[in-house]
């Protein structure tokens, strides 16, 4: 059994400053946007389930570390019943058709990854047409400015698109409201709106 069984042993005390602090109220804002058919990527042991609304019809949540997953199913059965499945996926090779999801959440996953881009465009391969991108993620975009110089900030997104997803670092004009929606056909609105 590969993975990190010590990090999955360790990781609910290591993020529960962070969740005290801010990360649970930004959480439960960006997924109160979830609808319809919701696939999670990289869903580490649950923190998300308690946040996901009633118009979640049906919640899959992908995490490809063995030892997390065997943490997270106990949380997803007791959260949602049988109207959750719990896989063990990496974000990078989702094992679903094309547009298959409403909405794919993703929630500090980004870093962990092997290949971000490959991950937000194998998000964007399994949304529907109109469906949602919401991320809370940390990484710094090779391309976007950060303001002030180094910093890495969060930030909550509903995207559309792979060039939407990744500049994901602190802008240097902030909006006054962290959550931004678009749908898959608005990636140009979404550029817009955000420069």
């Amino acid at each position: 059994m590969a993975g990190h069984p010590i990090f999955a042993a360790i990781y609910d005390r290591a993020l529960a400053a962070c969740e005290r602090d801010g990360l649970r109220d930004l959480r439960a804002e960006l997924l109160a946007s979830a609808r319809g058919e919701t696939l999670e990527i990289g869903a580490g042991t649950g923190h998300n389930l308690e946040h996901y609304p009633d118009s979640v019809a049906r919640l899959v949540l992908a995490e490809p570390d063995p030892h997390m997953a065997k943490r997270l199913r106990p949380h997803a059965a007791e959260a949602r019943g049988d109207a959750v499945e719990v896989i063990e996926a990496p974000a990078e090779s989702l094992p679903f058709d094309d547009e298959s999801f409403d909405t794919v959440v993703s929630t500090l996953v980004l870093c962990t990854v092997e290949s971000p881009a490959r991950a937000a465009n194998e998000a964007h391969r399994v949304l529907r047409p109109d469906g949602r991108l919401l991320l809370i993620e940390h990484v710094r975009s090779p391309t976007a400015p950060v303001s002030p110089p180094g910093r890495i900030g969060l930030s909550a997104r509903g995207v559309g698109s792979l060039e939407a997803a990744i500049p994901t670092a602190t802008p240097r004009r902030s909006s006054p409201k962290p959550a931004l929606t678009c749908g898959r056909s608005q990636t140009a609105a979404c550029r817009r709106q955000r420069s």
